[in-house]
């Protein structure tokens, strides 16, 4: 079984969720709200995104809705 850090595909959404946790951070210390929200969705959106593909590299099914995710951890 591959690992799932040799997928470039889950590295780069890592990557794009660090980087959006930074900005939502950044934002946060100058007290932008709107900026907290913006940088707050995308971080959410990715890390999301990368659960479903790791689940897919992994071969169970994704669950559908986000309690059933929830449970599942």
């Amino acid at each position: 079984m591959k690992a799932l850090w040799m997928d470039p595909g889950v590295r780069e959404l890592a990557a794009l969720s660090a980087l959006a946790a930074l900005g939502c951070g950044l934002a946060a210390a100058r007290g932008d709200l709107l900026f907290v929200a913006i940088f707050g969705a995308a971080c959410a959106v990715t890390i999301n995104e990368a659960i479903d593909v790791c689940s897919e590299i992994i071969g169970r099914a994704a669950p559908i809705g986000p309690l059933e995710r929830l449970r599942s951890l």
